[in-house]
């Protein structure tokens, strides 16, 4: 792209914002909008480079692929962002998909399509480097800096909660059962666009609503790990829904004893070699399809953590292995690193 396609809306042009105007006007950039409080000053600005005067803030945004905005003053300030409503931001994809998180107090270069969110600070500086100190400052495509946040993605994913008996016999369930819970009320609460599915396993998977994890428990009565199931379940799951980052959460005790064979579970202990091969083509499969699978564990033995640590080979995913009163802090910090990422 040629400086002239970029088509630039002002807001705010008094001396600093009109030199701006005049500069990128000069360097071939498409000024097609100003806008200020003072509209005569706006005027006098459009008349000299070419520009249109808009009246009210929503021209700008229709005229202008970007806007800059140039507003020393809190009140006029607020008065712009109170006007700056959704609705009036016309069809122009301003920010990416997703929650925008926290400033990182950092700036990266700016690249056609980003937010056009100037750090002026920052790209005035790289003006001055590049031309020396001279005045007026001629700002150049390749000066401009933008802010650098945290991106909040939205996410779907699936608790794979360990039902087995020996969770509930060596009281691993209790805790487990307390942090799925946390879980659950953390998305509700602060993230309602993130989907959270829980699936128990045992001698079979299935799916537990979120309103009955406080009534869920223990199978006491069949043995088996179906871990194999329980995968089955949480890739279909999350193969209807269309968010980038998907992944399963899985909390459990001991490897996989059990697989599924033409509708019906296959119990054996210790686990044969056909149920650890099924287990690990579902995990081939999510991994396919591009979800990460991340295994907290609550028991250490050589089975399971050799079981885990090809899982982990195959999909990408990570391993913990803690104490059962320490689970919360893992998975939910675990959950919540896994929604950032930096733009």
């Amino acid at each position: 792209m040629t400086n002239s396609d970029y088509k630039i809306g002002f807001i705010g042009v008094g001396r600093m914002g009109s030199n701006m105007a005049r500069h990128l006007h000069d360097e071939g950039f498409s000024v097609v909008a100003v806008y200020d409080i003072n509209p005569n000053q706006a005027k006098s600005l459009a008349d000299e480079i070419g520009a249109t005067v808009a009246v009210q803030l929503s021209q700008v945004s229709h005229l202008a692929d970007y806007i800059i905005t140039v507003v020393t003053d809190d009140n006029a300030m607020r008065e712009i962002f109170s006007q700056m409503k959704k609705g009036n931001l016309g069809t122009h994809d301003t920010f990416k998909k997703g929650e925008w998180g926290d400033l990182t107090g950092q700036t990266i270069p700016y690249e056609f399509g980003q937010s056009f969110e100037i750090n002026l600070q920052k790209s005035l500086f790289n003006t001055v480097v590049r031309e020396g100190s001279s005045i007026p400052l001629r700002i150049q495509s390749q000066d401009l800096e933008v802010n650098e946040h945290e991106h909040l993605t939205q996410s779907a994913t699936v608790l794979m909660l360990d039902q087995s008996r020996s969770m509930g016999m060596y009281g691993t369930f209790t805790a487990a059962k307390k942090v799925a819970l946390a879980l659950y009320w953390l998305v509700q609460t602060k993230f309602p666009r993130d989907k959270l599915f829980v699936v128990g396993f045992s001698d079979y998977g299935m799916m537990i609503d979120g309103k009955d994890l406080p009534e869920s428990t223990w199978n006491h009565w069949v043995a088996g790990t179906n871990m194999h199931h329980g995968l089955i379940l949480s890739r279909q799951l999350l193969a209807r829904q269309n968010v980038a980052n998907k992944q399963i959460l899985m909390v459990t005790d001991g490897e996989p004893t059990a697989h599924m064979e033409g509708g019906q579970a296959y119990f054996s202990y210790p686990p044969t070699p056909r149920t650890l091969e099924q287990t690990l083509k579902e995990v081939k499969r999510c991994t396919r399809e591009g979800i990460v699978i991340n295994t907290f564990m609550l028991e250490m033995n050589y089975f399971l953590m050799e079981f885990m640590d090809e899982m982990a080979r195959i999909n990408k995913g990570r391993s913990f292995y803690t104490k059962p009163d320490q689970l919360g802090r893992y998975m939910l910090v675990d959950y919540l690193e896994g929604r950032k990422r930096k733009v």
